[in-house]
Parts: C-alpha cells; sequence; structure tokens
C-alpha cells in the first residue's frame, strides 16, 4: 500500500504504479494458463493418437501433474 504521508499526486502515481505492476502480474498468470491449457491439449491429441493406431490396449500413466493421472482406454473396440 501506498504511505498515507504521501501528498495526493504522489499517492496517484503510487497507485497506478502498483496497478500496473498488479496487471502485469495478472497478465503472467494468464499466460501460464494459456500454455497449460496448450500442453494439455497436445497431450490429449498424442493420447488419442496412441489409442487409434494401435491395436493393443493402453493405461496410460501421467506423473508430471501435481496429481498422477490416469487415461485408460480401449483400441481397436467395435460393438
Amino acid at each position: 500500500m501506498f504511505d498515507e504521508n504521501l501528498n495526493p499526486k504522489k499517492k496517484i502515481k503510487e497507485f497506478v504504479r502498483e496497478r500496473k505492476f498488479c496487471e502485469t502480474v495478472v497478465e503472467s498468470a494468464r499466460e501460464v494458463e494459456r500454455r497449460v491449457a496448450k500442453w494439455q491439449i497436445q497431450q490429449l491429441h498424442l493420447e488419442e493418437r496412441l489409442l487409434r493406431t494401435s491395436s493393443h490396449n493402453w493405461c496410460i500413466v501421467n506423473d508430471g501433474t501435481n496429481q498422477p493421472t490416469i487415461v485408460m482406454g480401449v483400441s481397436g473396440f467395435r460393438l
């Protein structure tokens, strides 16, 4: 926060500086979210390709996340 003893013009400048900093932090967080979403979509496409191009059954364990994720699928299965 800004100092209460600052004159009004300096308070405004300090407020603007802090707001710009916050906007930069928020934009950085959004960029991280976009990159994570893009990575997740790429991973999903790789998993789907693996399951579609093989007649074998696969169990994919993703240990690159905070909570390990298991993706299971049966390829070549027809009703």
